[in-house]
């Protein structure tokens, strides 16, 4: 009898676990995209698989400040859960069957250019420096041999937020010819410094140093400009390389600070 016991017990305990237990199901979230822009919008996606029977399933985003997530109404899934009414960042799906999957998407409003958001009152400066966060929460019921039993899951996303591409190509070319700018200045310090040494005023000094280093080098400044956004759309072909405006401005001035003043001749004369 001791020889069995133990094997007997295990059984025992499988036989339990066979009839009540079951293949809990599994989630999957995803995003529309690498990151973020200002005034622009994005989806992110919850995909449910199971092998036994849901039901009341009710999938919810939670927003970071300034964001908006509102679910999207699809065949089998509704917006908003049994317990919070129509809350707008809740799907929910009443029944889904035996070996079934279904997706439920949401979608994200971004605050806008000039950094409101799409819904409420602006309460804070919303920081492009970190990555934005969306807990997801889950809550379901599965069944099995006795009846259902309910259950909750919790997941997340996090996606980069950034300028608009927009601001990030006008500060990277602000930046470009603020190189250029310093770059010409110590290049032609000499020649820059007698002309302005000839003019009296403060403000005629002024003039005359942007003068001499934006318009009579002017074809040059236009040649990297043209290249500078090259490189800066080049940049961005997947994802904003940045999240700020400021730094744009400093990856535009370190092209300007870079650009071959030889190269930039060269290009020029194989266009002409």
């Amino acid at each position: 009898m001791k020889r069995w016991g133990l094997p007997c017990s295990l059984a025992f305990v499988v036989f339990l676990i066979a009839a009540k237990g079951y293949c809990s199901p599994t989630f999957e979230a995803g995003l529309s995209g690498h990151s973020a822009e200002k005034g622009h919008t994005f989806q992110i996606y919850v995909v449910i698989h199971s092998t036994e029977p849901l039901k009341n399933v009710q999938v919810s985003v939670m927003e970071p400040e300034g964001f908006y997530a509102q679910a999207l109404a699809s065949s089998g899934v509704a917006v908003g859960g049994s317990e919070s009414g129509a809350a707008h960042n809740t799907a929910r799906i009443e029944h889904l069957g035996r070996n079934s999957s279904i997706t439920a998407a949401f979608k994200v409003w971004a605050p806008g250019l000039d950094g409101n958001p799409s819904k409420g009152k602006k309460e804070s400066l919303y920081s492009t420096r970190e990555p934005k966060l969306f807990p997801i929460n889950v809550l379901y019921s599965s069944q099995f041999a006795e009846g259902y039993e309910t259950g909750a899951y919790t997941t997340q996303v996090t996606i980069r937020y950034t300028t608009s591409i927009g601001h990030y190509l006008v500060a990277g070319l602000l930046g470009i010819v603020l190189g250029f700018v310093a770059k010409m200045a110590t290049q032609y310090k000499n020649e820059i410094a007698e002309a302005v040494k000839a003019k009296g005023t403060v403000l005629e000094k002024t003039g005359m140093f942007f003068f001499q280093s934006l318009v009579v080098r002017l074809p040059l400044l236009l040649t990297l400009l043209i290249i500078g956004f090259g490189v800066l759309i080049f940049l961005a072909k997947d994802s904003l390389p940045v999240t700020s405006w400021d730094q744009a401005v400093a990856l535009g001035l370190g092209t300007g600070l870079l650009g071959d003043e030889q190269l930039i001749t060269k290009i020029k004369k194989l266009a002409g």
